[in-house]
């Protein structure tokens, strides 16, 4: 079972949103146990599941349980349905799961480098930006780039014959930016 502390996209006191694959696609009826479930826990004051992208908004009161506890009590609610999300099932007839395994890893190689870069960008061309929330800052920044990237390719068209190396440079940026883009948000596509 993944550690859920890994699975938590946001965190505020009172307030998590984790996404989990063991959420995605449950039915009406599971939905409506997890929830009682997770309602019933001491100091829940809010749960909503969104099972088309896979996430839990949870929310508590501070002064009767903090986010370690409950998620602590989520994860062993986990592990005890035996399902181990965080893998997907090999849809290999022999069970082979080496391709699956060296994709995630590149993946999240991509993800990483990709983040580190837009993150230093950030932190030199928006440094209020970045101050206040360094992810945000950075993911702003990578889609801005797109923007720009696309919109000088589209304008390159324009000039047409003289302009046709920048358009076919900003292009190639923009697709690789827009490749980057669908990986880091595969698991909402």
């Amino acid at each position: 079972m993944a550690d859920i502390f890994d699975c938590v996209r946001s965190l505020i006191p009172g307030r998590a949103r984790l996404r989990h694959p063991m959420l995605h696609g449950l039915d009406e009826a599971t939905c409506g146990e997890v929830s009682a479930f997770l309602t019933a826990l001491p100091g829940v004051t809010g749960v909503r599941i969104n099972p088309r992208v896979g996430s839990l908004l949870l929310e508590w009161d501070e002064n009767e349980t903090n986010a370690d506890a409950l998620l602590g009590l989520i994860e062993s609610y986990a592990g005890m349905l035996g399902t181990d999300a965080a893998e997907p099932p090999c849809t290999d007839s022999d069970g082979d799961c080496a391709v699956c395994e060296y994709a995630g890893r590149a993946a999240k190689a991509i993800d990483t480098g990709a983040v580190r870069v837009f993150g230093e960008a950030a932190r030199l061309l928006m440094p209020a930006a970045y101050a206040h929330a360094a992810g945000r800052a950075a993911r702003t920044l990578q889609n801005r780039s797109m923007l720009g990237l696309l919109l000088v390719s589209v304008g390159a068209l324009y000039w047409r014959t003289t302009q046709m190396r920048t358009h076919v440079w900003a292009g190639g940026a923009f697709l690789a930016l827009l490749g980057l883009h669908l990986i880091q948000h595969r698991r909402v596509l």
